[in-house]
């Protein structure tokens, strides 16, 4: 990369700003099938340099081996392939559908506890009703309903025997 930017610092910018992965294989993120260039002409001239002694019927025959062993890596790999997409695909869209995954399970847990936490706290105060009600139930007594009184009245008893507690504003029989 000194090199470049010795003889033309431009090019060595254009190159830098393109990016390491596409002109360099070892960076490459895809399967280049051990091919230096991406110029079909020059990638087939390198395929098949060691055949080019061979007479013509030998350098058709070696072409057709090259690309049928090319062809049969793509197939065997496509039919390993779950989804239509391609592995680089399924592989982003799946780490999406991930995170939304582990974000809706969080938001359910954190709904759950929050009803839990209501449900706690319901069974608390219903818990403390039902013993404030028992404590107020005289015994022998059956409520047959409620109003709310202050403490300054006193009890009342009405003609048909019906007792008001002054504490709780409670009508007892």
């Amino acid at each position: 990369m000194e090199q470049l930017k010795n003889i033309n610092s431009e090019a060595a910018q254009y190159v830098t700003d393109a990016g390491i992965e596409r002109w360099a294989p070892a960076y490459s993120p895809r399967k280049r099938y051990k091919l230096m260039s991406t110029n079909i002409a020059e990638a087939m001239n390198n395929a098949i340099k060691e055949c080019k002694e061979l007479p013509i019927t030998g350098v058709i025959d070696y072409i057709k081996g090259v690309l049928q062993s090319w062809f049969l890596d793509r197939r065997t790999t496509a039919l390993k392939l779950t989804t239509q997409l391609t592995t680089a695909a399924d592989v982003a869209i799946g780490a999406k559908l991930r995170a939304e995954e582990a974000k809706r399970a969080a938001l359910e847990a954190e709904q759950k506890a929050s009803k839990e936490a209501v449900d706690r706290e319901a069974a608390e105060v219903s818990k403390r009703i039902s013993a404030e009600a028992s404590k107020d139930e005289a015994p022998g007594r059956q409520m047959v309903g409620s109003s709310r009184t202050s403490n300054a009245q006193s009890k009342e008893s009405g003609a048909n025997g019906i007792e008001k507690s002054q504490s709780a504003g409670k009508f007892y029989v």
